[in-house]
């Protein structure tokens, strides 16, 4: 019950921020306007049009919110604010592209097929639709300003993962359902008809397993910094709490493991390596071996599963007769391959990609595309940050975009050599770290926080408060 009072006296002190970051949740995952027929949209036409006039008012209130508080000037011309108007001005710059390129139509590929759609005329319908995702990233950088002290900050990043948690749930339980429904068909999570291309959920298009599995890892995360660094102040239910959270964390890891996404668990893989390497030597050994466990036990049990039902699809082939052994042995080595995407060296067709805009950059306006210009000009997400700001935000994006990188690196990289991380027994200070990293790291493979999404609802509380540490321990 203390716990419960407590939860609510936060959300209400923070009751503004809820409200902001509901509303922007809430119109995530839009679908383009202009590929949307009015007539066929039946009792999801309401739906739409919340989603996209949402962001404009909340923009607006924003602005007024922050003016009437004399914070507005202070944002402008204060010297404490630089990471925030960097990603104002990454995200500025991708405006000119819109309206200066030499954009006519657009080429959409379904996504299900992968097939090319019929060719759409850019108009005001696509203009507006992508300034939205625009004005959310600027919507999401506000609210980071408006959460000045460090407490509404932490307040901001933990109420997003309870949010996801929830998402993340939700999910969990859909795909065990069918796991364990077809017994001895779905090898691995990743195969889920839950989360196949097209499918929807209350208009919003489902994640793919490696959306999800990005989802869960930052759930991880937060979860396994407080179960090492955070004490609880309500000492009759710390060890339940930590029970729960124990099992709630291997849960999740193995569901990383089990949809297969490379990125999310190679990721989740280097995390003891980061602790082996700096803290098995500053005599925090037992931090080292609870994270080793932490991902050992799902990372077995995922390795359990996936024998189990390759196990339970020989028997049931070998039952029916119908197949020669060859063909059993066939089957079962492409389901095998399947369940083992972990350990294939395939970038999914990124590198053919990055090679054909690297071959026709020179084409590329020296203002970009715009946002999403990679979609607009390619019909393809890039699946890089650098190259994602080349093509929508021209030179001066790829270059911003590089600065913004060593800026970050060199903040890490002073922070470890300080040693102050280590000695520090913030778990919000490691969350922050980690999922800054995670970023930069997926940034490589994925568009990342260079655009609207959840990587960019995340970074911005998450660099804040790493930042307000570095200020703390003097670093910047």
């Amino acid at each position: 019950m203390k716990i419960t009072k407590y939860l609510f006296d936060i959300f209400y002190k923070n009751k503004i921020i809820v409200f902001f970051l509901l509303s922007i949740l809430s119109t995530f995952n839009a679908p383009f306007l202009f590929l949307q027929n009015f007539k066929d949209l039946n009792s999801y036409k309401i739906i739409l049009i919340y989603q996209y006039v949402l962001p404009v008012i909340i923009f607006l209130f924003l602005i007024f919110y922050i003016y009437k508080l004399n914070y507005l000037k202070n944002f402008i011309f204060g010297k404490d604010y630089f990471i925030l108007k960097f990603l104002f001005f990454l995200n500025f710059i991708q405006i000119f592209g819109i309206f200066f390129s030499n954009l006519n139509y657009f080429t959409p590929i379904d996504e299900i097929t992968s097939q090319a759609l019929t060719e759409i005329s850019l108009d005001w319908k696509s203009t507006y639709t992508r300034i939205i995702f625009i004005i959310n990233n600027f919507n999401i950088i506000l609210i980071g300003f408006f959460c000045q002290k460090q407490k509404k900050l932490k307040f901001n990043l933990t109420f997003l993962i309870g949010f996801f948690l929830i998402v993340s749930c939700y999910y969990c339980y859909k795909i065990f359902y069918e796991y364990f429904s077809n017994i001895d068909e779905i090898i691995n999570f990743y195969a889920s008809s839950v989360l196949h291309l097209g499918t929807t959920t209350l208009n919003f298009i489902n994640p793919r397993p490696t959306g999800l599995a990005r989802i869960i890892l930052l759930v991880s995360i937060f979860l396994m910094m407080l179960y090492l660094f955070y004490k609880p102040k309500y000492t009759t239910e710390k060890k339940l709490l930590r029970y729960f959270a124990v099992s709630l964390i291997i849960i999740l890891n193995f569901f990383i493991i089990q949809l297969q996404s490379r990125t999310s668990s190679y990721f989740l893989f280097l995390i003891p390596i980061f602790f082996l390497i700096f803290f098995y030597f500053y005599k925090q050994r037992k931090t080292f071996f609870i994270i080793i466990l932490l991902i050992a036990i799902p990372f077995s049990l995922a390795h359990f599963a996936t024998d189990y039902k390759l196990n339970l699809l020989k028997k049931r082939m070998t039952a029916e007769k119908s197949f020669t052994d060859q063909q059993i042995q066939s089957i079962i080595q492409n389901y095998n391959q399947d369940a083992n995407r972990l350990s294939q060296a395939s970038t999914s067709g990124r590198i053919t990609i990055w090679k054909g805009v690297m071959n026709s950059y020179k084409k590329i306006p020296i203002i970009g595309y715009g946002v999403l210009g990679d979609k607009f000009a390619y019909s393809v997400s890039v699946s890089n940050i650098f190259l994602y700001f080349l093509i929508s935000g021209g030179i001066v994006g790829l270059l911003a975009i590089l600065l913004f990188n060593v800026y970050i690196l060199k903040n890490i990289f002073y922070l470890l050599i300080s040693k102050k991380l280590f000695t520090s027994n913030s778990a919000f200070l490691y969350i922050s770290f980690f999922f800054i990293c995670f970023f930069l790291f997926r940034s490589f493979f994925e568009n990342s926080y260079g655009q609207f999404g959840i990587d960019f609802i995340f970074f911005v509380p998450s660099y804040l408060i790493f930042e307000s540490y570095l200020k703390k321990f003097k670093i910047i």
